[in-house]
């Protein structure tokens, strides 16, 4: 939500303007985003374990659904899934040759303008509202380097640094975050950054990174798409608060629990 400039760069209107024009479909999820990370999911088990017709149905329909929840992030599932079934298999010639089909198809679908993913404007006021988010992250980690503010209290401590970010225009449209009094991090790792800390960030992050060595080792296993599943969802982490969720959880430990040798269950057991 923006406010609009009527008369010079300091007069703002009282009722917020929204940019983009589009509906997103959500069904009954709790938001387009999360709907879309379904369907991101879904479509990597049934790129991997579908053949023939239903293969090539169901993932078309899967894509669609995903354009039309105007969620950006999400479009990285398929691509990843793609590319990663060419290089598991060697299948290069007919694979890339659909591959190149299907991105040709998608870019023609998001310059139509049917989509929310066609509007530029809402894209451009989302992405510079999320550096924004990232400004005030680090101003919190900087002030309290090792423990952060708390977890959880980034929402509550948000309008005490809001101040500190500049407002920018977008066609003649004012964001100003400092007109917001309680915001999220759009972003899993400024939360933790923010919240807990440069220590518990860098902790973070080498826990990803095991966790993508897990899932590489597993490419030549009946596991295989777990690799570009779990990297879409770090991805998705990475322009979502999705942490708040059990479907984020069960994923992003499943390598940890089936893959790594000190884990709860063995790989092994199910072969």
């Amino acid at each position: 939500y923006m406010t609009t400039a009527t008369e010079g760069e300091d007069a703002v209107a009282a009722e917020p303007l929204r940019f983009s024009g589009f509906d997103r479909v959500e069904v009954t999820s709790a938001n387009p985003n999360y709907y879309a990370l379904f369907l991101g999911v879904g479509f990597c088990i049934v790129w991997e374990r579908f053949h023939g017709w239903r293969k090539w149905l169901f993932s078309a329909v899967i894509v669609s659904a995903i354009i039309f929840s105007g969620s950006r992030s999400v479009l990285l599932f398929p691509l990843a899934a793609l590319v990663w079934s060419v290089y598991r298999t060697r299948g290069y010639g007919a694979k890339l040759g659909v591959t190149s089909m299907l991105t040709v198809a998608l870019f023609i679908i998001l310059q139509s303008g049917v989509t929310r993913l066609s509007d530029s404007e809402a894209i451009s006021a989302s992405d510079a509202e999320r550096l924004g988010f990232a400004k005030i992250a680090f101003s919190m980690a900087e002030d309290k380097p090792l423990t952060g503010v708390g977890w959880g209290r980034f929402i509550s401590e948000f309008s005490n640094y809001s101040r500190s970010v500049d407002r920018f225009f977008i066609s003649g449209t004012v964001v100003d975050l400092a007109s917001h009094e309680r915001r999220v991090t759009h972003n899993d790792f400024l939360r933790i950054l923010a919240e807990l800390g440069w220590v518990a960030f860098c902790m973070s992050l080498v826990c990803v990174l095991y966790g993508l060595y897990l899932c590489w080792k597993q490419r030549n296993t009946d596991f295989g798409y777990i690799f570009p599943l779990w990297l879409g969802l770090i991805f998705f982490s990475l322009t979502h608060n999705n942490m708040n969720t059990a479907f984020f959880w069960f994923l992003f430990l499943f390598p940890f629990v089936i893959f790594d040798r000190r884990g709860l269950l063995q790989y092994k057991k199910f072969n």
